[in-house]
């Protein structure tokens, strides 16, 4: 067998718990199809003794562990960029497990699309409990649920829980933005939409493989609005913070934003636990969040 397409790195903080069942679905799937690659573990900045079990957890797979001595999804993400020996790197969310014949479905995307800068494909939910009912349906996408891309001639869009890119192509683009991505005291996201933009701006090529499935673990405690409403904010501030690091024109957004939050201002005075006018309430969330990203990139 040849020499390995990809690397796989799974990036954690303080998760020792979901670490253990993401790398044995990964394993189990290696077992299944026997693709060769390497695994990498990321800890960003542990607490003890969690990093100790993550050490030892990514030793019981045969992992390569890494330890940053601080937190950050991006500067995870970039260490295993810098170390990886493969052409492409596939992040897996530390709650995702891959679903049976991932690896092989992956290996057979970067072959019919050489040299494409980004891959990605469906991240699938695992409730820990059952999706309310007033869970508004443009929203599943803050639950990281992503069952299919939108047709062409829109851009394929990927999700981080199941995200490849090309090595030497991220690399070349400053690799992920480490003023995005999760830290322990902000939901700031939008790393990769940056990254996609920035392949886009450059001619690169996205991929969406729809055979390439990870299943993505949603815990009860995100099944509430007031965890909706605070993803809605930091989803709006992440995207003030990423159009401002790429240059766009922002003012007619800004204005647009403006409007609606003076609009629906009564709004932030609902009672956090109410799930009436919930979707209003989480563009009322979305724009104030938009209106703090510009202060923040300020």
């Amino acid at each position: 067998m040849g020499a390995s397409l990809f690397s796989v790195a799974i990036c954690t903080h303080a998760r020792a718990e979901m670490l253990g069942p993401c790398l044995a679905a990964l394993a189990a799937d290696i077992a299944r199809t026997g693709t060769e690659m390497e695994t990498i573990v990321v800890d960003s900045g542990s607490p003890e003794p969690a990093a100790t079990a993550i050490r030892a957890i990514a030793g019981e797979y045969g992992a390569r562990h890494i330890r940053l001595s601080r937190s950050g999804l991006s500067a995870a993400r970039n260490a295993a960029l810098a170390t990886a020996q493969t052409p492409y790197v596939a992040y897996v969310d530390d709650d995702a497990a891959v679903v049976a014949g991932w690896s092989r479905a992956l290996e057979a995307a970067i072959r019919a699309a050489p040299g494409a800068a980004a891959i990605g494909g469906p991240v699938l939910p695992d409730f820990a409990a059952p999706l309310p009912d007033w869970w508004p349906a443009p929203l599943l996408g803050a639950l990281s649920i992503l069952e299919h891309s939108p047709p062409a001639p829109a851009a394929p869009v990927l999700y981080g829980a199941n995200f490849t890119v090309h090595r030497d192509t991220v690399a070349a683009l400053g690799g992920f933005p480490d003023w995005l991505g999760r830290r322990s005291d902000t939901l700031l996201s939008h790393e990769e939409t940056y990254l996609l933009e920035r392949i886009g701006e450059t001619g690169g090529r996205v991929v969406f493989a729809a055979d390439c499935m990870v299943r993505h673990r949603i815990p009860a405690d995100r099944l509430c609005p007031s965890w909706l409403i605070r993803r809605q904010f930091w989803s709006g501030a992440s995207e003030a913070v990423m159009l401002t690091a790429l240059g766009r024109p922002v003012i007619v957004r800004t204005l647009h934003l403006l409007a609606k939050a003076l609009l629906l201002l009564p709004l932030r005075a609902w009672p956090e636990a109410s799930t009436e006018l919930i979707q209003r309430r989480a563009d009322a969330a979305f724009a104030f969040g938009f209106l703090h990203g510009l202060r923040l990139a300020a």
